[in-house]
């Protein structure tokens, strides 16, 4: 059963004078005539949505059943190794070789930093702005979205529903009522145009949203899950509600990536992941109390994908890496962006193309990639891959997710460097970001039972092991093999064929 929504109704008005208009009709007679048409129009429209709206509360109070619940898994099928194996460098293979043909660097333009865009966009993007004032039947509400403060503004009935300890279908029902029959549009536009100016993925606007349910209902866990999906669904996207026998309410959402080691619900044929933001290990349900039907017009799944770093309130620190290549030591002062690390700690545990194919914060792409451009400068591809793989190798200390977290958590490149240790999807992520930005080179993933490499296609010829994967030949380079050189891997894994993760 579909519900429909003001989402799935477009009502376009043509304004223009038609042929037909009397010859005698002044410009003014005719646009009050236009005007009183489009207020007609809106007022349908009103009203049209108000009677969708009661019609799925209606629609809640019987359409409940109990789902049984899954759970996913991880990428690996075995612990990953906790003692690394060393290699011992082939002789001469970090001396340049015999008339090398020069890398060709890619080069990087920095992207200009964007400030921080205030609350209200009538206000010129470099000031501060002014406290915002309710008006009347409003409230105001201010939250630190990872260094930025944010206001709104919303309707206080909004914050006016109470969930009994024991829910069922009626009160949520009745949760549904009472927020639809609330002035709500204006708190979504403003929630939407934050997540335009903070360059915000699907991901980052569910943190955003769960972040303002917060400081609605300080306290009041199941208020804050129940008032982010309301919000959710009303900004298009395809949340669901539901809740278990002890009455604990969950937000459900659907992911155009498979999210690992949570538990989901099956609905017409689509995953629903019970998911949290708040960085912390997702919540694990054996059954939960959910609706059959859909809120039409809400039919986007979110996209994990984070194409572009979300804008952030800086907050830096300096993290000193070091590694010797060629019997000369190399050192770097690396600065990374604690906010950044904040947000992407909330990131639940993504399927590893997510990783691999990330953007990085600003911050941290400009002082690594600008510290090592020159360090390469002059080498051959295969000898700049080899600095590259060392430093990812050597520079950081090597631990096991379960080792420094007690659970499998993969880390974007940012958290690479502010956490004290890494393990091998962690140093693959970070190692295929170097080579791409650098170098240029296609990069692919190698998924092993109990570990990640990577292999890459280069354009001069380079021996060793390698794959073969849709005609092209890749070298395999590992950047947890530590001391290896591109072209060898791990001993273990000499015999095993890897699964293949394509990058784009």
């Amino acid at each position: 059963m579909k519900i429909c929504n003001s989402y799935c109704l477009l009502f376009t008005v043509m304004v223009g004078i038609p042929a037909s208009a009397s010859v005698a009709q002044t410009f003014d007679e005719y646009m009050h005539e236009q005007q009183q048409g489009h207020q007609q129009v809106a007022q349908e429209f009103v009203e049209y949505k108000n009677k969708i709206d009661a019609d799925f509360a209606g629609f809640l109070k019987q359409q409940w059943s109990e789902f049984q619940a899954f759970k996913t898994a991880g990428p690996y099928k075995k612990p990953k190794p906790e003692k690394l194996p060393v290699a011992r460098p082939i002789p001469g293979s970090e001396i340049p070789s015999p008339q090398p043909v020069p890398v060709d660097v890619k080069p990087q333009p920095l992207a200009p930093h964007v400030p921080m865009v205030p609350s209200e966009p009538t206000l010129p993007p470099a000031t501060v702005p002014p406290k915002l004032q309710p008006r009347p039947g409003e409230m105001l509400v201010e939250i630190n979205y990872f260094g930025n403060t944010l206001q709104f503004t919303y309707a206080k009935g909004l914050a006016g529903v109470r969930l009994p300890h024991h829910l069922d279908d009626a009160s949520m029902s009745s949760f549904w009522q009472t927020a639809a029959s609330t002035e709500h549009q204006a708190l979504l536009n403003q929630l939407h145009f934050q997540q335009r100016a903070l360059q915000l993925n699907d991901w980052a606007y569910v943190v955003l949203v769960n972040q303002f349910a917060q400081a609605v209902y300080p306290d009041r866990t199941n208020e804050q899950s129940t008032l982010s999906w309301f919000l959710l669904l009303k900004s298009g996207y395809k949340a669901r509600i539901g809740y278990d026998r002890e009455g604990n309410a969950f937000l459900l959402l659907p992911s155009k990536q498979m999210i690992q080691f949570a538990s989901y619900l099956k609905y017409d044929g689509e995953n629903y992941f019970v998911l949290n933001s708040s960085g912390a290990k997702q919540p694990r349900v054996s059954s939960l109390y959910s609706y059959k039907g859909n809120y039409q017009g809400a039919d986007k799944a979110i996209d994990m994908r984070l194409t572009k770093a979300i804008q952030t309130h800086e907050a830096l620190a300096v993290r000193k890496l070091a590694f010797v290549y060629g019997g000369k030591r190399y050192r770097l002062d690396v600065d990374y962006d604690r906010e950044t690390v904040k947000f992407l700690h909330t990131y639940p545990q993504v399927s590893y193309e997510v990783f691999f194919e990330s953007d990085v914060n600003r911050v941290t792409r400009e002082k690594v990639l600008g510290q090592l451009r020159p360090m390469i400068k002059g080498m051959s591809e295969r000898d700049a891959a080899n600095f590259l793989v060392r430093m990812t190798q050597t520079s950081f200390k090597y631990e096991t997710d379960q080792q420094q977290f007690g659970y499998e958590d993969s880390l974007f490149p940012e958290e690479t460097i502010f956490y004290p240790a890494s393990d091998c999807e962690d140093r693959a992520y970070f190692y295929a970001w170097l080579v791409r930005e650098l170098l240029g080179l296609e990069v692919v993933g190698l998924l092993y039972p109990n570990h990640m490499a990577t292999a890459v296609q280069f354009r001069q010829k380079v021996g060793g092991d390698s794959i073969h994967y849709q005609g092209k030949t890749y070298v395999i380079s590992d950047p947890t093999y530590i001391n290896a050189d591109v072209g060898a891997a791990m001993p273990q894994f000499k015999r095993v064929r890897p699964e293949i993760i394509p990058l784009i």
